[in-house]
């Protein structure tokens, strides 16, 4: 530091020598992998500083991140720095946002010459979703047949891959379905046009269509942004890739921080090759490793080495810290998942209780959203205030509580607000217009009867007199014979449904709602992140399993009844000092003093949509490593043998992630897992139980019970086998069966050699099948 002058001082007190020689860097390119909790802001931030120290004009510098929120923060840091010597002039002047952001200020000044009006707007989620269903309509699909969400999504991967509808009709095609939305994404960008609107992705795309087209243009950006400086550089995707290429390849003074380690977005599109290239894209770049990390103690760190280790798309890295004295990570088989939240509650308990931490310490990660609903339920029992990140709450989401208002219609027909959540969202395109609800709720107003009433009335299934109206003049309004239609199987679904109510239980109620409204098929049709809503509704059928055993209208009622004081409990919580439940996803970038990773499971840890491909199993390892560098002081790992999927029990094999940690490294025991190559599970000779029977990871005991986690009949040791059955069938995939016809896969389950695979087929049977003779076709 003395070999500068004193003015920069207070800009480079307080760097480690890595940190200071990424901020001192000579122009050209550089590459900071920065590991977790390694000061990776305070590097950007200082280096911006720096530059401006330097000379460097704040007109020429421009800073890319991927939230505003950092934008900001990093903003007023560089105000701090340079405000007393420099003034926060310059830091002000600084181009600092989004890609999106700053590519929409691009179009909006220079975007004329590709057609684009200054006055464009962007469309929102909502709004394109809109737009593909009017250019389904337009080109004479079905949007019940072809889900427009999934549409979108393959819309949005062409966009992100630079592929515009003639590109993609021609290179992304590979499937009818691909042929489907080639077609619609055409009628959308035309849609686009005529509205003068641009979706998210047009942003990216169309400023690399502006400066591939108009190479003067680039220049004058060029000329601008001399200085190029990028955060999460492996979460960028093919046009983010491009876009900062064509804007460094004059001055070549490019300066990203990243991690391909914590790459976690591919669903996203982000490509982790583009940091992992690096070099091959700039020879001359000066590469510098952040790996003292300011956040964890060493014992956690070095789990998370571990569990990083078995991947082959990263550079080596050796985290290490100053901080001595941690805990082992503590690692805990639960029975099943109301176990694996108790025990998580009653920690909690006992470590605030001591007065070591206070509930805003603490955070509950998991792969799934579904996964948090018992972990909420055991923090109302133990009354330990909590908040969601990175979703709603369990009762909160619009899945669950589509599926709550049918069972609440169900129980009240009488019950106006179900009734329109379910005409308007459940499942959409019913064909019931705003003209038809406003007919309906003025002849209810008018009449002084409920909406059913009302309803039914317009259909001639009930007179005025029979629902207690005595109004002899009033006109009775004609439907559409649309609308008429699709209101006729409406109630016909309930009314079926309530004679169901008397016939079958709780769980086999909603299981029938799911399949015979449709929203189970809607679900199943449309995205990933669809498939993970139908994962949440069907998570009810597991929650009413409670009230299998007693007469369902009962059942429906104290049900019905629970679910609301739920809902009470959650918003009564907000006083600041609350555990967060958060998704592994959304704990990236986030740090806490104690985290529970829950779920560290195969078919969830990884998640059993990964399975078939190595690289996919590499970002779940990423994810899971993600996880356990959020934590700050203590670390607990845990896992269920069994958990209820969908209604059923299933038991679970441990996350070959776990085969990776040296036991030294953890408090409690593991079963005895080898490795079979990268992040791959096998087993070992189990030892003997107290009671005769084999298994890994000897006995346990629970409340007092000792039991015998893997039968004698389970396929535990053939882990090969297991991968191979997971890999053929998942839960929520698509099959026909050439007697029964399509359906969805519920669960497999080992059988010997053999697998036995559930599936719900849409005339409403379920069926058991072995794998190897149910002829069953993926859709």
């Amino acid at each position: 530091m003395s070999n500068y002058p004193d003015i920069y001082s207070s800009i480079l007190e307080g760097l480690n020598d890595k940190q200071l020689e990424a901020v001192t860097a000579p122009d050209g390119p550089v590459l900071v992998l920065a590991g977790p909790g390694s000061g990776k802001t305070r590097v950007l931030t200082h280096r911006i500083a720096f530059l401006l120290s330097q000379g460097v004009s704040p007109f020429n510098i421009l800073a890319v991140t991927f939230t505003n929120k950092a934008a900001r923060e990093m903003r007023e840091r560089i105000e701090r720095l340079v405000g007393g010597a420099f003034g926060s002039y310059e830091a002000r002047n600084i181009t600092m946002g989004t890609f999106h952001s700053i590519c929409s200020r691009v179009l909006r000044r220079d975007g004329g010459a590709i057609g684009i009006s200054p006055n464009f707007v962007i469309y929102d989620d909502d709004d394109q979703i809109r737009l593909i269903k009017q250019a389904l309509n337009e080109i004479g699909l079905d949007e019940k047949q072809y889900a427009p969400r999934s549409i979108q999504a393959r819309i949005s991967s062409a966009k992100s891959a630079l592929l515009d509808p003639e590109d993609y009709s021609s290179q992304g095609v590979s499937s009818y379905f691909d042929e489907i939305a080639a077609r619609v994404y055409r009628r959308y960008q035309q849609l686009l046009e005529i509205n003068q609107a641009v979706d998210f992705d047009d942003l990216l795309m169309k400023v690399v269509l502006l400066w591939k087209s108009y190479p003067d243009i680039l220049q004058q950006y060029r000329d601008r942004w001399q200085y190029v400086l990028v955060d999460e550089y492996q979460d960028t995707n093919r046009a983010q890739y491009m876009l900062i290429n064509l804007l460094t390849q004059e001055h070549r003074n490019i300066f990203v921080v990243g991690d391909e380690d914590q790459g976690i977005y591919s669903w996203r599109a982000a490509d982790i090759r583009n940091i992992l290239n690096f070099e091959r894209d700039y020879p001359e770049a000066k590469v510098i490793l952040l790996e003292q990390n300011y956040r964890s103690y060493q014992e956690i760190l070095d789990v998370a080495s571990h569990i990083i280790s078995s991947n082959r798309l990263r550079r080596p890295k050796k985290l290490w810290t100053n901080k001595s004295g941690g805990a082992l990570v503590r690692v805990r088989e639960a029975y099943d998942e109301q176990d694996e939240a108790s025990y998580i509650a009653r920690e909690i308990s006992r470590l605030t209780s001591l007065g070591e931490y206070t509930y805003s310490d603490f955070a509950v990660m998991y792969r799934t959203n579904s996964q948090s609903r018992p972990v909420e339920e055991a923090f109302s029992r133990y009354r330990i205030p909590y908040q969601i990140i990175g979703g709603t709450r369990f009762y909160e989401r619009r899945e669950v509580k589509d599926v709550l208002a049918y069972l609440r219609l169900i129980h009240n027909p009488h019950d106006a607000a179900s009734l329109r959540r379910i005409i308007e969202n459940t499942p959409s395109g019913r064909g019931i217009g705003k003209g038809t609800m406003k007919t309906l709720e003025d002849l209810a107003s008018r009449a002084h009867i409920s909406l059913w009433d009302a309803i039914e009335i317009a259909l001639g299934i009930k007179s005025l007199e029979e629902v207690g109206a005595f109004l002899p003049n009033l006109e009775i309004p004609k439907l559409q014979s649309k609308a008429k239609e699709s209101l006729k199987q409406l109630v016909g679904l309930i009314y079926e449904l309530r004679e169901q109510r008397d016939i079958l239980t709780l769980p086999h109620l909603i299981d029938t709602l799911l399949i015979k409204s449709g929203y189970a098929s809607f679900l199943s049709s449309g995205a990933e992140e669809d498939l993970e809503r139908l994962e949440n509704a069907r998570d009810l059928i597991s929650i009413a399993q409670d009230y299998a055993a007693i007469d369902t209208s009962e059942a429906l009622v104290e049900f019905l009844q629970e679910v609301a004081l739920q809902s009470d409990v959650d918003t009564m919580q907000n006083n600041g000092n609350q555990v967060t439940l958060i998704t592994l996803h959304a704990a990236k970038g986030l740090e806490y003093k104690v985290v529970f990773i829950i779920g560290f499971e195969e078919g969830l840890l990884p998640h059993a949509r990964s399975m078939d491909r190595e690289s996919d199993i590499e970002e779940e390892c990423r994810l899971a490593y993600v996880g356990v560098t959020r934590a700050m002081e203590k670390l607990y790992i845990s896992y269920a043998f069994h958990r209820n999927v969908f209604g059923a029990t299933q038991t679970n094999v441990p996350s070959r992630f776990l085969a990776n940690i040296p036991p030294d490294l953890l408090d409690g025991s593991l079963p005895s897992l080898g490795r079979r190559g990268p992040g791959r599970l096998t087993s070992t000779t189990s030892p003997r139980t107290p009671s005769g029977s084999t298994y890994p990871g000897g006995a346990r005991n629970y409340s007092g019970q000792s039991y015998r986690p893997f039968p004698s009949n389970s396929n535990f040791v053939s882990s090969s086998n297991l991968e191979r059955i997971i890999q053929e069938y998942k839960p929520g995939d698509r099959v026909r069966h050439p007697k029964f016809g399509e359906g969805v896969v519920l669960k497999v389950e080992i059988q010997g050699e053999d697998a036995e695979v559930e599936v719900r087929f849409a005339a409403g049977s379920t069926k058991k099948l072995l794998a190897s003779m149910a002829r069953l076709q993926k859709i």
